[in-house]
């Protein structure tokens, strides 16, 4: 009996051996993992940020095609306004301009390039240098001019008559009687 002791005391003995190598490779590919997250999480996130600012060129353009088309629907100048401040540029009619000018030798649709205008002129940038880029208002047609009737015949003006006529009068009060007409004198 005393052999079949020490066996299983020889197994007990590499049981927490192999317990502790276990847990510590369990821990380090957690340690490693928890790691490679915060490493991960907080070198490569500030690397890679995006911010308006650092736009440029096609990308650039097409944020601002999207906010004058956002502004012309809503008509907000505010939020236009604060939409294009991301972009950290010192003149936002300029901006609004030359994006406006290069969508239109791109061949960009009559809708984005008014809208683009239109952003531009709230911006303060002149109607005149814009007017092109909108659209012209196609005038309503007109109701037909009724034809206009012949004249009526008038009846010719009635010129005053030397004898005037008597006129009746019908009162209610007493006229007094005709006097007698005195004798001839002889």
């Amino acid at each position: 009996m005393c052999h079949e002791d020490t066996k299983k005391n020889e197994g007990t003995m590499k049981n927490p051996l192999r317990r502790k190598l276990w847990t510590a490779a369990l821990l380090g590919v957690l340690a490693g993992l928890f790691l490679g997250i915060w490493i991960g999480a907080f070198f490569f996130a500030r690397g890679s940020s995006a911010h308006l600012k650092d736009l440029t060129g096609a990308d650039r353009d097409q944020y601002v095609t999207l906010v004058a088309l956002g502004y012309d629907a809503t008509g907000d100048i505010e939020s236009a306004q604060d939409q294009l401040s991301q972009l950290d540029v010192p003149n936002q009619e300029l901006l609004v301009s030359g994006v406006l000018e290069r969508a239109q030798k791109q061949g960009e649709t009559p809708a984005i390039l008014a809208a683009l205008a239109r952003l531009a002129m709230a911006l303060g940038a002149p109607q005149a240098a814009l007017q092109t880029y909108l659209p012209t208002a196609t005038p309503t047609p007109l109701p037909p001019t009724p034809t206009p009737l012949p004249p009526t015949p008038r009846a010719p003006p009635q010129l005053p008559t030397p004898n005037p006529l008597p006129t009746q009068h019908h009162s209610h009060t007493k006229h007094p009687a005709p006097h007698p007409a005195p004798p001839p004198p002889a």
